[in-house]
């Protein structure tokens, strides 16, 4: 994984009481949206706007593992600002999940990857993706 990836900012995000808080997805936060979803694969079409799911607590789910200083719960949320979590989430995904190799090369990793590099697998991506610059 490269230098950037490992330092990645995170994206912040307002909460419903005015606070910023940065969303940020490291090991841990990952190893939470798998627990909670039973596949990282799972909480992203859930996250995705194009997929019908469970869209609420997957943000709701993805901000409790990907802030680290604060515990996010239903209060810190207004639904109408669900689109701006999203995208948050969305971004602060794709900059922690590392470039698919070129094929051929070692990673370590299945055949495949993650399939989850554009949030789910189609690469004409929804707006929180074409935004970030990945498809």
């Amino acid at each position: 994984m490269d230098a950037a990836r490992l330092l990645a900012d995170g994206k912040p995000v307002t909460l419903a009481d005015g606070t910023t808080v940065n969303v940020r997805f490291d090991f841990e936060a990952m190893m939470r949206v798998e627990a909670a979803y039973g596949s990282t694969l799972a909480f992203a079409k859930d996250l995705d706007a194009r997929v019908a799911g469970k869209g609420f607590a997957a943000v709701l789910t993805g901000l409790q593992a990907a802030v680290k200083d604060r515990a996010i719960t239903t209060d810190d949320l207004h639904p109408s600002d669900v689109f701006a979590y999203r995208e948050a989430l969305v971004a602060a995904w794709l900059e922690a999940m590392p470039e698919p190799e070129p094929a051929g090369k070692a990673t370590g990793r299945t055949e495949g990857g993650t399939g989850v590099r554009s949030i789910t697998s189609s690469p004409s991506g929804s707006a929180a993706t074409k935004e970030s610059g990945v498809a």
